[in-house]
């Protein structure tokens, strides 16, 4: 008997610690649980700053399911933010997208703007992790926005920042995102040659820009070229407006006679040709004769982008299947370290950057040119057609063309209440998750 009491005070303690040590399993489980979905909502939200990074430097035009589409109106950085005479910033729409844990397979929404009020991302009602991500302006600053990503696990409806409080778990990350301009310093003048310019024929130069002070051609050596193709400002003398033998712009020329690593493209992009190239921006064509340039520069130009790059040149004809290319809003930038050759009636705004090692024609047929020129070597032109200096167009390419990236210690992460969505009257909200 006295063995028995003393088995059954000792089973009697064994249970009390196994049902101790099973209340801290659990409460561990929990906290594994806990901390988990905790890191999945906050990779969620990760992964939403990151896709509107990476879609704010797509060129591409995009449908409502934010897939690449010829058919779209405009690309996801025209669609949410452009930079205008004045900033917009589409505050009021969220997109976003739900990620299938099975399949890894990503559905997503970029919705249209609204006739009024705020709309955000449908995706369906599987509980699946998923983000949506809002913008909003930052002050005195309008070449950057604010991203804030909110991402939640196990979500039945759309993650967003009213309703995000119904999932298992939820996150939210902020940071700043400003444009890296890819065209640095743009032109004075609507013709830079880093060798000599030689302007025959019917082809016109004009700049009727006060700012720059009406100035024409910019040259490393020497200028040929007669005061009828030359219009400037009223009361300006047409001979004034030509700078020649530009000793520094020379020493540029001659560095790289090739154009591969042109200090000329430097001096103006900011960038070697090499990182212009490498930008997801630019769409990169190689082509061989004038009806395969047309096409392929037609077609690439209908999908979104206004970056080109042409590693063996490019010639343009009657044979292209369009007769404008950029608009005095919205250039292009068209770059070769070889020739851009312009044979037919084609109006491009934007900037041209081209080696002129031996003759190049921009302006047979009836070629217009808005924008600049730019040449590493000589220019040599007989051709009719005109270029003129407009620096919207020149302008327009610090959007279109350039990356968007991430600002130092603009980084925020875990707000723990609910961001309030703009309103109608209300399009401006801040979002700082400080």
């Amino acid at each position: 008997m006295a063995i028995l009491a003393v088995v059954l005070i000792m089973l009697f303690g064994a249970s009390i610690a196994v049902l101790y040590l099973n209340q801290h399993v659990i409460l561990e489980q929990r906290i594994s649980a806990n901390q988990m979905r905790s890191t999945a909502a906050q990779e969620a939200a990760e992964a939403g700053l990151e896709w509107a990074t990476g879609m704010l430097n797509s060129a591409s035009k995009i449908g409502t399911d934010c897939q690449p589409s010829v058919s779209g109106t405009a690309s996801f950085r025209q669609k949410y933010f452009r930079v205008t005479p004045s900033a917009y910033v589409a505050s009021h729409i969220l997109p976003g997208c739900k990620i299938n844990p099975a399949t890894g397979v990503s559905t997503c929404h970029c919705p249209d703007a609204p006739a009024s009020g705020t709309v955000v991302a449908t995706l369906g009602t599987d509980a699946m992790p998923g983000f949506t991500v809002q913008f909003s302006p930052v002050a005195g600053d309008p070449q950057a926005i604010r991203a804030v990503a909110t991402g939640c696990v196990a979500m039945a409806g759309t993650c967003e920042p009213r309703t995000r409080g119904m999932a298992d778990a939820t996150a939210s990350i902020s940071a700043v995102l400003k444009i890296v301009p890819t065209l640095r310093a743009a032109p004075a003048t609507p013709l830079s040659c880093g060798l000599s310019c030689s302007i025959g024929g019917a082809f016109h130069i004009q700049n009727l820009e006060a700012a720059s002070g009406g100035l024409l051609i910019n040259a490393g050596t020497t200028v040929s070229v007669s005061a009828s193709a030359l219009t400037t400002l009223p009361g300006v003398p047409p001979q004034g407006t030509v700078v020649d033998n530009d000793s520094s712009l020379q020493a540029l020329a001659t560095s790289d006679p090739s154009c591969v690593n042109s200090g000329v493209f430097s001096a103006y992009f900011g960038s070697s040709v090499d990182e212009y190239l490498s930008s997801p921006l630019t769409k990169s064509i190689t082509c061989s004769n004038p009806t395969q340039c047309g096409a392929l520069l037609g077609a690439a130009y209908q999908e979104g982008w206004r970056a080109f790059y042409f590693p063996s040149g490019v010639e343009l004809n009657s044979s292209a299947p369009f007769t404008q290319l950029g608009t005095a809003t919205d250039g292009i930038s068209m770059v070769s370290p070889g020739s851009i050759d312009i044979n037919g009636d084609i109006t491009i705004y934007g900037l041209l950057f081209m080696n002129n090692a031996n003759v190049d024609y921009l302006g047979t047929g009836t070629a217009n040119v808005y924008g600049a020129a730019i040449t590493c070597g000589g220019f040599n032109s007989n051709g009719n057609g005109t270029l003129g200096y407009l620096p919207s167009a020149l302008s327009s390419l610090r959007m279109s063309s350039s990356l968007m990236a991430r600002v130092p210690s603009s980084w925020t992460d875990r707000c723990s209440v609910g961001l309030p969505l703009p309103d109608a009257a209300n399009t401006a909200a801040s979002f700082n998750c400080d």
